[in-house]
């Protein structure tokens, strides 16, 4: 086995732990409740990509996953810098 694929799998079960830890907190929460949602949704794009990379260091499909990984890299990434320009002060307002 390949150090980086099991980088890449312990990376996906991380990304699927802070998914679930975000949309635990999307529930409680309400004043900064669509920050957690857009966090959830990298978290699980993050978790998918990890999944993909690990499944092309493992040599399944390497072609298919080796060219998904790099657009799904981008959408995580879009979605993480979404998250923090949620969290800007003048956008974070507590609730009446």
């Amino acid at each position: 086995m390949e150090l980086p694929a099991i980088f890449s799998a312990l990376g996906s079960l991380a990304f699927i732990a802070a998914f679930v830890t975000a949309m635990k907190t999307y529930h409680k929460t309400r004043e900064i409740s669509s920050y957690w949602l857009v966090y959830s949704a990298g978290a699980l794009l993050g978790a998918f990509w990890a999944g993909m990379l690990s499944l092309s260091y493992f040599g399944v499909y390497p072609e298919i996953t080796g060219n998904l990984a790099p657009p799904i890299f981008a959408a995580t990434a879009t979605a993480f810098a979404i998250a923090a320009l949620v969290t800007m002060e003048s956008l974070v307002q507590p609730a009446a």
